[in-house]
């Protein structure tokens, strides 16, 4: 099983199926995540995650784990 920063590095390359594995990984907690904090329906928040994994797409390439903190 590879590391985040390691997906996230295949996916700076162009290995779309990294992104399906950091959905895997990710998406039902953020699910829950967006459904707290907004207290929308579950479709609005399934919409709000899709969004979220789509900006992490379009904005692998600019990914540094230098600037990750994790607390």
């Amino acid at each position: 099983m590879l590391t985040d920063e390691q997906l996230m590095e295949q996916l700076k390359q162009g290995v779309v199926a990294a992104l399906g594995e950091l959905y895997k990984k990710y998406s039902k907690r953020l699910l829950v995540f967006c459904r707290n904090i907004t207290g929308c329906c579950k479709e609005d928040a399934e919409d709000l995650v899709h969004h979220v994994f789509m900006r992490v797409l379009k904005n692998a390439h600019s990914f540094n784990l230098d600037f990750v903190q994790i607390s």
